[in-house]
């Protein structure tokens, strides 16, 4: 699975967190390099109110 379909799914399976309106926090974990900050910007436009933290 490369990179781009690994992105496009996470972001179908996380649909349903679109609408939440409870508080949660969401951790990506990974490697160096595999799209995680990419993924987490991916996910802060679509849930509304969110907020990313990359220390």
């Amino acid at each position: 699975m490369n990179i781009n379909n690994l992105k496009d799914l996470v972001l179908y399976q996380s649909e349903e967190l679109f609408n939440v309106k409870n508080k949660m926090i969401i951790w990506i974990n990974g490697s160096f390099g595999v799209g995680k900050t990419t993924i987490a910007e991916k996910l802060k436009e679509k849930i509304r109110n969110s907020i990313l933290y990359d220390p």
